[in-house]
């Protein structure tokens, strides 16, 4: 619980930075990398990696959401085809998404970092 805690504030702070200062849309790209170099440097197995990531990708979706950058939320633009996507929910469940697959992927990476050591 302490490793998806910090993984979790790990996303929510380096994905806000991202969004903060580097150019606009940075953060689709940064928080499912982030969340994924987090579960394996606090060596999480693929459902705690998705679960901090998703916990924090969608606490940063919120976050830029309410203080006016819904970007995060365009990822489902595409998905659901519209823009009703781009709001409170849409951010959430955007970074929560992007979050939970990059933690998932790290999460992987490292059962197999730790198959390979047996």
């Amino acid at each position: 619980m302490k490793n998806t805690l910090i993984s979790s504030a790990i996303t929510l702070v380096v994905g806000f930075l991202a969004n903060k200062f580097l150019p606009a849309g940075s953060a689709t790209w940064a928080v499912p990398l982030v969340s994924a170099v987090a579960g394996v440097l606090l060596k999480q197995n693929p459902k705690d990696g998705a679960a901090s990531g998703a916990m924090g990708g969608g606490a940063l979706g919120i976050l830029a959401s309410v203080l006016g950058d819904p970007s995060i939320g365009g990822v489902l633009s595409g998905v659901l085809g519209g823009e009703t996507a781009n709001g409170l929910l849409g951010s959430l469940l955007g970074g929560g998404i992007l979050g939970g697959a990059g933690g998932g992927i790290g999460g992987f990476l490292q059962g197999m970092l730790n198959k390979g050591k047996s």
